[in-house]
């Protein structure tokens, strides 16, 4: 299952720009309850409240790792969920699964390709990460105003690669 249903999709990147947090992560919270099959608000959740609420951050991320292998298990070919899988396992602190998770998905020119950066920068694979932007920036990803403002890329914020690649992106 998806997120379709939910607001999620057009509100969150505009309260992710402002870098509300709060009102983000409530949203997502009250989107999860809305959808309770759906593993993509409790992934918001998990990313939001990460560094602010570390207990809530976990409990939402243990949640949408419950809800993906659900997923997985029905469908092992669910891009999303497949997508989802290595950035929840990086939250919850398993990196070497997170890793081989994030290096098994198929390479898709998807804008998916977004949670496998967030994923590599969880595991410290700057590197990787920047990759992953750069490449669905390549493929018109135009949503760089949140770069700095994901805690996500939290592990990134100093690397000037970063904010080189956020200014080139915001340019294009």
């Amino acid at each position: 299952m998806t997120n379709q249903n939910t607001m999620l999709p057009g509100v969150m990147p505009v309260l992710l720009s402002i870098g509300n947090h709060r009102a983000a992560g409530a949203l997502a919270v009250r989107s999860a309850q809305l959808a309770p099959h759906d593993y993509g608000a409790d992934l918001l959740a998990a990313r939001l409240f990460q560094y602010s609420d570390p207990v809530r951050g976990r409990f939402c991320a243990q949640k949408a790792l419950h809800k993906v292998r659900a997923e997985l298990a029905t469908n092992p070919y669910s891009m999303r969920a497949l997508y989802a899988l290595g950035p929840l396992l990086a939250m919850l602190g398993d990196h070497r699964a997170a890793r081989k998770a994030l290096e098994s998905v198929t390479h898709h020119d998807s804008p998916l390709e977004y949670y496998r950066a967030i994923g590599f920068a969880q595991i410290g694979d700057g590197t990787a990460a920047l990759e992953r932007l750069d490449f669905i920036g390549m493929r018109g990803w135009r949503h760089a105003c949140i770069l700095d403002k994901d805690d996500g890329f939290k592990p990134l914020q100093s690397d000037k690669r970063l904010h080189r690649l956020q200014a080139d992106l915001l340019a294009a």
